[in-house]
């Protein structure tokens, strides 16, 4: 009868020690999920509130601009779209020393005749010169230098350079 009562102690015992070591063990790793799983909802707590305060301050640009997003492509006239294409895209004068400043822009040269023709360099005239150089580019001359002017177009990416010649264009 001893013999079963030191083989049930021993049992006892044995069990007791096993849990009491395999708890800290398996406590530890439940207590890294854990920390795991709040460290990663943390994380998507606080993306959500960055593209929260993003798109607030997305509709206080769009808002502080006039824009709304009520309005319809109907409502907009054509008038305002022309405008705005305009001050966008309209070619201007520039000052000499910004001739060929801005990287990737071509440089191109025209001739202005005595008889207003605008010709390309190689005496051809140039037809389409209200989206190159403005119908008004004429006026820009004397306003940095007497005989040329500078004019930049960015939609085209282009700088160009008008000389001012006394001869007249003749084919």
């Amino acid at each position: 009868m001893n013999k079963l009562i030191f083989f049930a102690s021993g049992l006892a015992i044995g069990a007791f020690v096993g849990w009491y070591f395999t708890k800290d063990r398996y406590e530890k790793m439940a207590q890294e999920e854990i920390e795991s799983v709040k460290e990663t909802f943390s994380k998507r707590e606080k993306n959500r509130k960055e593209k929260e305060m993003e798109k607030k301050t997305y509709e206080k640009i769009i808002n502080d601009r006039g824009y709304s997003g009520n309005r319809s492509s109907n409502d907009i006239s054509h008038e305002e779209i022309a405008e705005d294409e305009e001050t966008v895209k309209k070619p201007y004068t520039i000052p000499p020393e910004e001739f060929g400043e801005i990287d990737g822009y071509s440089l191109i040269s025209y001739t202005y005749y005595a008889n207003g023709i605008l010709a390309d360099d190689i005496n051809d005239p140039v037809g389409d010169i209200l989206n190159t150089v403005g119908e008004d580019f004429a006026d820009g001359f004397g306003e940095y230098a007497a005989d040329a002017v500078y004019i930049r177009n960015e939609a085209k990416h282009c700088d160009y350079e008008i000389l001012r010649v006394l001869d007249t264009w003749s084919e």
